[in-house]
């Protein structure tokens, strides 16, 4: 929550899509700040790329739905699937609050003195 500044929206809301005929409850949906790729004022100024604007990371402010998964191994295709669905259920319900991103989270390591995680973009997967 702390190193994506996190606000939820809703937690654990159990949702239905009429067309689809499924359900199911979304674990989290929040605004959190997203590093993304964008393009500098800088331009590089040699090579093969002279004159091209330079990449840069910035962070942005996105409306996302996360899915909290328990195991350590990793994600699954499934869990991908699960995501957009649960995507398209939100915004059938919610026409007017579109999701922009869609994420998974696990643990990695909880014994240490810092926890770690996983946190995974499954915005553009297929």
């Amino acid at each position: 929550m702390m190193d994506y500044n996190v606000i939820p929206i809703a937690i654990e809301i159990v949702l239905t899509h009429k067309e689809y005929g499924c359900a199911g409850a979304i674990d989290i949906v929040c605004e959190m700040d997203v590093e993304e790729e964008a393009l500098s004022d800088e331009v590089f100024k040699s090579g093969p790329r002279k004159g091209m604007k330079k990449p840069i990371k910035v962070k942005n402010r996105r409306r996302c739905i996360v899915d909290i998964k328990s195991g350590r191994k990793g994600f699954y295709e499934s869990s991908e699937i699960q995501l957009h669905c649960y995507k398209d259920m939100w915004e059938f319900n919610f026409p007017n609050m579109k999701i922009d991103r869609v994420f998974n989270w696990s643990p990695n390591e909880w014994r240490g003195a810092t926890p770690t995680y996983k946190l995974k973009d499954q915005t553009d997967s297929k």
